[in-house]
């Protein structure tokens, strides 16, 4: 079982970072993680080390026992992590201008995990250590070479009841410098 941090890590801080300032917090070994939002869109630039490949979710959803006390297993977390994604439409990424086609197909489900929540996080969920899983369309790029290149993505999921929104959509663009 893999162990998250939430707390100044990737997903807490990138998603809500406005402008890149956070992009290389946290990022060690061969991928460099890229972060989407917690709904909305996002402007960032970002410089990213040569030789790194990049990982990022085009869009996705988490359920943990702490953000979704109901669920009383690790099937019911999958469900709840999936059933977001499963009304996910409109998903498109661009690179450098190039559509990256059938991103259905980049659908992925990660087994379970321990996350350690922070207090006043952007979920709402209590503070303190717990399990989740997470869910979503995840795009894997081979190292990219040294220069500037536009990196842009987006999706959509109507009626979303998670969030208690009519609609989640994430629409973020990423100003890549790889040196």
């Amino acid at each position: 079982m893999r162990s998250v941090t939430l707390d100044g890590g990737h997903t807490h801080q990138g998603c809500t970072d406005a402008t890149g300032k956070n992009c290389a917090q946290n990022q060690n070994g061969p991928v460099w993680f890229l972060a989407g939002t917690s709904g909305g869109s996002a402007e960032r630039t970002c410089t990213v080390p040569a030789g790194k490949a990049i990982f990022y979710p085009v869009i996705s959803s988490e359920c943990t026992y702490a953000d979704t006390p109901n669920v009383k297993s690790e099937p019911g977390l999958v469900s709840c992590a999936q059933a977001d994604n499963n009304r996910a439409i409109n998903l498109q990424a661009t690179l450098d201008g190039v559509n990256l086609k059938q991103l259905d197909k980049y659908r992925a489900t990660s087994p379970l995990f321990s996350v350690t929540i922070p207090p006043h996080n952007v979920f709402g969920a209590p503070a303190g250590p717990t399990q989740g899983i997470a869910d979503g369309f995840w795009v894997f790029l081979q190292t990219l070479a040294t220069g500037k290149h536009e990196l842009h993505f987006s999706g959509l999921t109507p009626g979303n009841p998670t969030t208690g929104t009519a609609n989640f959509a994430v629409d973020v663009t990423y100003h890549l410098t790889v040196q």
